[in-house]
């Protein structure tokens, strides 16, 4: 213990020069790789009248890069601190390089291509040192060819957006454009090529008054996918998009856009221009553009800018819209007439249904959800808003004109609106109020099932009408039990007396038989042997045939403790002491507690019969083991203590 106690000193001393030494080696580890940045850093920053390999137009240590003639850059990692502007006559080549703009803030650096100026990047990387954004701009009368390369961290917001493209026959082909605002702008351009390139941006391709441009082949993951606004003759095929879509804007010569074969979230793109008599089924996203007697059936889409898009087009029926998370809106009808909308279901959009400059809409059947704003009507005349589902949007309804907001007997469903329904019709017994012009005069205190059964109370509005039951009213007479349950098992629906009978004599009422899910016309609904109301009421299942399971453990079955009068659910009935089983094995009554079993066996059980084998003409096997341990044993032991001793 002594020379232990001793030591215990020296080796903790041992390890605490272990860690003096690990952290001293710390220490000079960052100071090499601190040392080793800064030469990086000034290396960098001076390598610009360094570097031997850039021809033309060196770049400063600080401040713009000016480049006035032919400059290139190849197999290079340049640091720049300024931005670079390439002006009239002259001409930057960037081949197999990386350039990183060193800024301290957004926006503090740009490249700008002037008129006359040439900007080539291949084989490259573009990029902000510290993920601040830059923007490049090629002026009118430039020249661009950007091709292979990746660009990061381009563009802040509209104001400052990205690669702006004021020039024409400009070519961006098979790049890498992420973590910018919009990966390429083209603005007042014609002849533009953008091709195969991967935009992973808040927007993807952006046309403003442009033409005859090609948007080629392109994978583009963003918030908003391709934009054409104003724009005409240009090609847009072939694109990929994960969220986003396609929006087209403008006159109407600006939607004589070529627009095939895109595909959003797995679903094509499909885009009308001045068609008649056309259908499209099975979409993810629809552009119907001066274009009449269309229908749009079954748009499936989430996650884009706008699900379904009808401009200045007439006698548009849409159905079966299902569209989530529109950035924009779900559905947008502008400049449009006798359009019909039904059995859409629209959730999460920032508006469900945004309509303007439209003449003689119908929105009926409609769930409309969780939206910024359900509906939006501007400048919107004889519409009429009647059977939808407003449930728990931000804003339900804006409507800045006079439409009607119910069919003159059938209002909507507003989650959100409580008034009473005194007189039990499904009907709230004061309107809902948009503004002072647009009121729901009669609202409905249930939501919309489904287009031919309203109520969802299992009877089709064609027999409601026919009974004079309501059909937005579940249950017209009130006593519990849905209109159509009643009419399938021959009971009442305009009357609530019947719900306290008992028509199959099962100990269960009408109501109950309904609560339980069993039939009122028949006393035993499973065939089990057992009443519905005896099985009910001792837990059993009046659904399911439980007849020969033992519910309460007592050796006798449910069907027999039935029969008997016995409870299933206590194994003993009478409380005697007795299992209800064992009473009746040995003769008692299960339900008499002074009634004992008066004779019951016994069976002693017998000593098992264990025989000895021993072998032909030798000793018994048992014997021997017996012997061998008796004397093996002590042997052993004798000789471990003479061992010990000896040691």
């Amino acid at each position: 213990m002594t020379a232990w106690r001793n030591a215990y000193p020296a080796w903790t001393r041992g390890r605490k020069q272990v860690s003096t030494v690990l952290i001293c080696l710390m220490i000079i580890v960052v100071i090499l790789v601190g040392a080793v940045h800064g030469k990086y850093v000034r290396d960098a920053a001076h390598n610009h009248r360094d570097i031997q390999s850039i021809t033309g137009s060196k770049p400063p240590s600080s401040g713009t890069w000016n480049v006035t003639n032919l400059t290139i850059v190849e197999n290079e990692r340049l640091l720049v601190n300024g931005s670079i502007h390439i002006l009239p006559g002259g001409a930057l080549i960037i081949r197999n390089s990386t350039i990183c703009l060193n800024m301290a803030k957004d926006l503090e650096y740009e490249i700008r291509v002037s008129g006359g100026g040439n900007l080539t990047i291949s084989d490259s990387v573009i990029t902000s040192c510290r993920g601040f954004r830059y923007t490049i701009i090629a002026e009118e009368g430039s020249d661009v060819y950007i091709k292979r390369s990746a660009i990061y961290y381009l563009g802040l917001n509209a104001k400052h957006p990205g690669l702006i493209i004021n020039t024409d026959d400009a070519m961006v082909i098979n790049n890498t454009i992420r973590h910018g605002y919009i990966s390429v702008l083209i603005n007042g351009s014609t002849g533009c090529v953008v091709e195969f390139n991967d935009m992973r941006c808040e927007y993807g391709v952006v046309v403003l008054n442009s033409s005859e441009c090609t948007i080629y082949g392109n994978t583009i993951r963003s918030n908003y996918g391709i934009v054409l606004n104003f724009s005409s003759l240009n090609n847009v095929s072939e694109n990929v998009m994960l969220g986003g879509g396609i929006f087209v804007w403008g006159r109407v010569d600006d939607f004589n856009n070529t627009i095939n074969h895109n595909v959003l979230n797995g679903g094509e793109i499909k885009y009308l221009y001045k068609t008649t008599g056309e259908a499209i089924i099975g979409a993810s996203q629809a552009i119907v553009a001066f274009s009449s007697n269309v229908t749009v059936s079954r748009v499936v889409t989430d996650n884009v800018s706008i699900g379904l898009e009808i401009v200045s087009s007439k006698n548009v029926v849409v159905e079966k819209a299902n569209i989530s998370s529109a950035r924009t809106s779900g559905l947008l009808i502008s400049g449009s007439s006798n359009v019909t909308i039904r059995e859409a279901h629209l959730s999460g959009c920032n508006i469900g249904i945004l309509a303007n400059n439209c003449t003689q809409m119908t929105v009926y059947y409609s769930n409309i959800a969780t939206c910024g704003v359900g509906i939006r009507l501007v400048n919107v005349s004889g519409a009429k808003v009647f059977l939808n589902n407003f449930i728990a949007n931000r804003l339900e309804a804006y409507d800045d004109g006079s439409n009607m907001f119910d069919n003159g007997k059938y209002g909507n469903y507003w989650s959100e609106f409580r008034a009473s329904d005194d007189d039990k019709n499904g009907i709230l017994d004061r309107p809902y109020k948009i503004d002072d012009n647009s009121l729901d005069r009669y609202p409905l205190a249930n939501p919309v099932a489904s287009p031919s059964d309203w109520d969802g109370d299992g009877l089709s509005n064609v027999d409601e009408d026919a009974i004079g039951s309501s059909p937005v009213d579940w249950d017209t007479d009130d006593d519990g039990m849905p209109d159509g349950w009643e009419v399938r098992y021959g009971l009442n629906p305009l009357s609530g007396n019947d719900a306290d009978y008992d028509n199959d004599m099962d100990d269960l009422t009408n109501v109950d038989e309904y609560r339980h899910g069993t039939n009122p016309t028949r006393s035993d609904t499973d065939d089990d042997g057992m009443p519905d109301g005896w099985e009910v009421r001792y837990g059993l299942n009046p659904l399911v045939n439980d007849s020969m399971e033992d519910a309460d453990m007592d050796g006798l079955t449910n069907i027999e403790e039935y029969q008997m009068s016995t409870n299933p659910a206590n194994p003993d009935t009478d409380g005697d002491g007795w299992s209800d089983g064992d009473e009746v094995r040995y003769g008692a009554d299960p339900r008499d507690p002074n009634s004992y079993p008066t004779s019951i066996e016994f069976t002693t059980p017998t000593a098992p019969n264990i025989s000895y084998v021993t072998p032909s003409g030798g000793m018994n096997v048992y014997l021997i083991i017996t012997y061998a341990t008796i004397i093996v044993v002590p042997l052993g032991v004798f000789i471990i203590l003479i061992r010990r001793r000896r040691i």
